[in-house]
């Protein structure tokens, strides 16, 4: 029989021991990490995308450093918000115990049901696959545990079935969820190259809570956890942790796990962007004890844009949200206003479409006698002239803002008629002389007898030098001409009244109003007041977003 080295056979029972035998139970045990609570979606796929934003986490953890052959396990993931409800993420872990190498890869699906603000269920569910193998390079092929019947048809590569699946409850401060990590039996070594396992969603059950505590306001912030874990063939675990953020820059913390002993936790945060921490187990107690230190590494990075209204859990960005303003509304809410929205935006159009054609009528009956106006002129008598702006006088002019005005009060006006301005803008300068001449025409009377009743259009700012500001509007009238708006605004202005105008890139138009306000209740207000008057009978609502 050829030599063989007798520490490297026993080395290689050891690692059989301590991989094949206990571990065969627990597939990947990327649940193992003493930060879980960095990220928590390593403990239940619900977790995906509750950081609000894309979420990047490495670790590293090295169990029994110093021992050959001892278990180390790094694990990557990414997880992020698709929109507001539904998340995906997934992670790769490498698990290597000895001569046992195990890498898998579980892409998951998460969906959050906002129950109330602060207040929400999320369910999750991964499924992937695993790549096992075996390296008996460097072991003697005289060594006698090679030709060991449950070692000798093992293939050194063998692929596996993976998933996991779990939900999470949410309620303000505190957190608690259960998930089930090994949906499919395990399978670390095989004499076949895949292997279908069994579906046993209960042999692995981990349920886990938190609470946060917020002091010293809110500038510090402590949270217990508590972990239960039930493994078939394997006694249960129970482990604790708390951690306290220093003013959301530093925090530090400690950790038991049951038959594992006890951690020092540390860390630190940049920009509630990025944060470092690190665990140190002083040392291992119960059945497995070894008198070898533990210690772990995580990284987490945070990129990206918050999504708007995703109700956030997160260990890198723990400052308190600010209260929102406005009040809570549920998603059943939020729907049916969307749809009173959708149906009174509809109305609108409907209306304009209504009150386009009947302009394009008029415009074409104004035309036809334009048409004939022309005619019946000597050639020399159809000339064209520029727009007049008129000019106030230097004579004191009572101001008033929509009221009756004397008769005493009236002021001639002399406004020139041009042939370059449109009939309907030409018509509405013409009527500053009318309201001159009588300037208390018909007031008082029914203000929802007229065409603009209802009528609130909405433009979106844009970027002309005379561009309007955001806010409501009470509308005079609407001019493609520059100047005929301006003379307009001008010939109120000498009326007595408040008024000035603007553009609007979107429309391309230039618009003279009377009030200008930041409360759309005001603006009808406002625009009621006006409407007693004829020369305002048509005024209506306009409203500037940006």
């Amino acid at each position: 029989m050829p030599e063989f080295d007798l520490m490297r056979s026993l080395f290689l029972y050891v690692t059989l021991c301590f991989t094949i035998l206990p571990f065969f139970l627990k597939a990947q045990d990327q649940t193992n990490f003493t930060q879980f609570f960095i990220n928590p979606y390593i403990l239940n796929p619900s977790y995906a995308g509750i950081e609000g934003k894309n979420a990047f986490f490495l670790s590293y953890r090295k169990q029994w450093a110093g021992i050959e052959g001892s278990p180390s396990i790094v694990n990557f993931s990414y997880h992020a918000p698709i929109n507001v409800g539904l998340n995906y993420g997934f992670n790769v872990t490498n698990d290597t115990r000895g001569i046992v190498k195990n890498t898998g890869l579980q892409l998951s699906l998460a969906y959050a049901l906002v129950i109330d603000r602060h207040k929400f269920l999320r369910f999750g569910l991964s499924a992937g696959g695993s790549f096992n193998s075996i390296d008996f390079s460097g072991i003697d092929p005289g060594d006698p545990l090679l030709t060991d019947p449950a070692i000798s048809g093992m293939l050194d590569k063998n692929f596996s079935l993976l998933g996991n699946a779990g939900l999470s409850l949410h309620l303000k401060s505190f957190h608690m969820g259960v998930s089930l990590p090994n949906i499919f039996s395990p399978s670390y070594v095989s004499e076949d190259a895949f292997t279908i396992s069994e579906v046993k969603p209960f042999q692995s059950v981990l349920t886990h809570a938190s609470y946060r505590f917020y002091f010293a306001k809110d500038k510090y912030v402590f949270e217990p956890y508590a972990v239960y874990r039930i493994n078939t063939g394997l006694p249960s675990q129970f482990e604790f942790a708390g951690v306290l953020h220093m003013n959301h820059k530093l925090w530090i913390g400690g950790s038991f796990k049951q038959d594992f002993g006890i951690s020092a936790l540390g860390g630190i945060k940049v920009s509630e962007l990025l944060a470092i921490g690190g665990s140190y187990s002083l040392k291992n107690s119960g059945i497995n004890e070894l008198n070898s230190p533990t210690y772990e590494i995580q990284l987490s990075y945070l990129a990206g844009k918050k999504k708007k209204n995703a109700e956030v859990y997160s260990f890198v960005s723990t400052v308190k949200e600010k209260e929102r303003k406005t009040a809570y509304k549920s998603a059943s809410q939020q729907i049916a206003e969307r749809r009173k929205q959708e149906e009174s935006k509809k109305k609108q159009q409907d209306e304009l479409a209504k009150k386009k054609r009947e302009e394009e009528e008029a415009k074409k009956k104004a035309a036809a006698a334009t048409a004939a106006v022309v005619v019946a002129k000597k050639p020399d008598e159809v000339k064209t002239t520029p727009p007049v702006v008129v000019q106030p006088t230097q004579q004191p002019v009572k101001k008033h803002d929509g009221g009756p005005r004397l008769k005493s009060d009236a002021i001639n006006l002399d406004i020139p008629s041009y042939d370059t301005a449109h009939h309907e803008e030409q018509a509405r300068l013409n009527k500053l002389t009318e309201h001159a001449q009588d300037p208390d025409e018909l007031h008082g009377q029914d203000t929802g007898d007229h065409p603009n009743v209802e009528r609130h259009e909405f433009v979106k700012r844009g970027g002309h030098q005379n561009e309007m500001e955001i806010g409501d509007y009470v509308i005079a009238g609407v001019f493609k001409s520059d100047a005929n708006a301006k003379t307009y605004a001008n010939g109120l202005t000498k009326l007595g009244f408040t008024a000035d105008y603007g553009h609007l890139t979107e429309r391309n138009l230039w618009y003279v109003y009377v009030a200008h306000t930041s409360d759309i209740n005001s603006a009808r207000t406002e625009r009621d007041k006006y409407r007693q008057m004829k020369i305002f009978k048509d005024s209506w609502l306009l409203t500037v977003q940006q």
